[in-house]
């Protein structure tokens, strides 16, 4: 075997190792971009996922909102019939001692 016989032995090996690289390549490329399309999916659904969240923390917000109102309402309630029970029992005490 001549040296033009090995060069071109070795010609024919490299453009293979280039044609396959090319291929490597291409696949890389080609599975890069359906991975950009299937993250730009899961970055569509965790906004999705997002704004329910934000909706549900709202809600909960102006639950918890109305709640701590009613409560106060009720608390404001139970003060003024303590106070009123206080007077009445004082006054209670006072016509006691003084009609003696």
């Amino acid at each position: 075997m001549g040296l033009e016989a090995r060069v071109s032995y070795l010609e024919g090996q490299v453009e293979g190792h280039s044609e396959n690289l090319s291929g490597v390549r291409d696949s890389v490329t080609s599975l890069e971009e359906r991975m950009d399309r299937r993250f730009d999916g899961v970055d569509r659904r965790f906004e999705s996922l997002d704004a329910r969240m934000t909706g549900l923390d709202q809600k909960i917000d102006r639950r918890f909102d109305s709640l701590d109102d009613k409560i106060s309402r009720q608390f404001l309630w139970m003060i003024g019939i303590q106070v009123t029970t206080l007077l009445t029992v004082i006054g209670a005490v006072l016509t006691a001692v003084l009609t003696r």
